[in-house]
């Protein structure tokens, strides 16, 4: 753990849910840092890409509050499957990409990477509450409606 301490104090499941998340799709070692760095970063640069992005979603604010309606109330109730993104889907109208990128980009920063599931469940609730409601104000602050 000397070079990854921000690892020292993760429990053996979480590590184990990691390794999962960030091993498919890396071609080498040095492609792994670039898989995790979602987790330990404190935001995605919504000033970057990642923001112009979110800005092209119509879906983008109405998915993500609904998602963070969804989260904040239930947590602890949430078997992170795919149900709740099923029920963000149903609820707000929007399918597909429209609702799985939006939700991408605002808690890991990627547009393309680990399973979306996974990466919620790796990141916990405080820190994938707060993105979400950081990036709901971002975009709404630009005029992006809801």
């Amino acid at each position: 753990f000397e070079k990854f301490p921000l690892l020292k104090d993760w429990k053996d499941d979480q590590l184990l849910v990691l390794v999962k998340l960030i091993r498919d799709g890396a071609a080498s070692f040095s492609d792994l840092a670039g898989r995790v760095q979602f987790v330990f970063e404190p935001d995605p640069d919504l000033n970057s890409k990642v923001g112009e992005t979110l800005k092209s979603f119509a879906s983008a604010v109405p998915v993500l509050e609904k998602l963070l309606s969804i989260l904040e109330n239930n947590w602890k109730q949430i078997s992170f499957q795919y149900d709740w993104i099923k029920q963000v889907a149903k609820e707000t109208g929007f399918k597909g990409k429209d609702v799985f990128m939006p939700i991408r980009l605002a808690t890991s920063g990627l547009e393309h990477g680990p399973d979306l599931v996974g990466v919620l469940t790796l990141l916990g609730a405080n820190k994938v509450i707060y993105r979400l409601k950081n990036t709901i104000s971002y975009l709404k602050s630009l005029g992006v409606a809801s």
